[in-house]
């Protein structure tokens, strides 16, 4: 008798589900079927605001585009803060659209430019091979702090050979319309073009007592090849085996000195000198360049809500009426 009660139970539970899932796809059925009709009800304003959106759309696309020029430096003389700072009292007349003091930089077309930032590019390798004392002081950092953080750390990252500088402009530059007029205008202190001055006047001179000291042994071995060699030999008594040797290491350290210091006086020939330019990256950021595909759906979208909430607005003074 139990056993026949519960399955009449179990049948009447099935029923009642059965009728709510049907119940269910009905309702479903039914919402598809009035937005359908509201669809062609409405298929005149539709149709018009998606076309607008198109049109809207591709000419915003058609639009000043947006480019990135990228210019790595190397600060010399210790010129890195000085540089940021040159770079932020740049970044700031940007904002204040003060055309004038662009202009008077030689910048071309100055209200074309967007931004000016400058950014570390992290070598920590070159940074601790430069000197023994750059190791000790990141050693003595990490014992204290995430190596990570000390490396990309704003006082450390400065001090790094090479930093990126990114000029953002609207419509495509070159180096004659901004690219060179910031570069000068980094290159402007007097003081560091005074360092730069006597710098360069010290890489000369060693590179000029380099070549006399080489000619020097040219002259010592030239004589020791020749038939007078051994009158020289008793004259500045060096032998012919280990003597010999050390000078002619000699000789080679001070071309290899030669070399490295004729690299160093073309380095330092600016005080934030450039290394590698490369101009007008387009960039690409966020919704740019794909108006045409949204807003048309945007605009769609807006007439949805819109005719929803005159709907529900009418259907609730309606309501409040017959209540009144």
């Amino acid at each position: 008798m139990n056993n026949r009660q519960n399955i009449d139970n179990t049948e009447i539970d099935l029923s009642i589900i059965r009728d709510k899932v049907n119940s269910l796809f009905d309702g479903v059925k039914s919402a598809i079927f009035r937005f359908v009709q509201y669809l062609f009800k409405n298929i005149v304003w539709i149709g018009v605001l998606f076309l607008a959106g198109i049109a809207l759309g591709w000419f915003m696309d058609r639009g000043p585009k947006i480019y990135e020029s990228q210019v790595i430096v190397a600060p010399h003389f210790g010129s890195a803060d000085y540089m940021y700072s040159k770079l932020e009292l740049l970044q700031s007349k940007i904002r204040e659209n003060d055309t004038v003091f662009l202009a008077g930089l030689g910048i071309k077309n100055p209200t074309k430019l967007a931004e000016v930032k400058a950014e570390p590019i992290i070598d920590i390798y070159n940074f601790i091979n430069r000197s023994n004392s750059n190791f000790d002081m990141i050693k003595l950092m990490a014992e204290d702090a995430d190596m990570k953080k000390i490396i990309e750390d704003p006082v450390t990252s400065k001090n790094y050979d090479f930093q990126l500088i990114t000029i953002t402009t609207a419509n495509k530059t070159n180096q004659d319309l901004s690219i060179q007029p910031i570069l000068n205008f980094l290159n402007s202190s007097a003081y560091f073009a005074k360092i730069q001055k006597e710098y360069i006047k010290n890489l000369e001179l060693k590179i000029k007592t380099n070549e006399q000291t080489i000619g020097q042994i040219n002259g010592i071995l030239d004589n020791l090849g020749s038939k007078n060699g051994q009158n020289l030999s008793s004259q500045v008594n060096i032998s012919q085996n280990n003597q010999l040797n050390d000078v002619l290491q000699t000789k080679y350290k001070l071309i290899e000195d030669i070399g490295n210091l004729q690299v160093a006086l073309v380095q330092n020939q600016r005080i934030i000198k450039e290394s590698a330019i490369t101009l007008n990256i387009k960039k690409a950021k966020g919704i740019l360049g794909q108006m045409k595909f949204m807003l048309p759906f945007v605009f769609v979208l807006l007439f949805f809500l819109i005719k929803g909430f005159i709907g529900f607005y009418t259907t609730q003074s309606k309501k409040h009426q017959l209540q009144s």
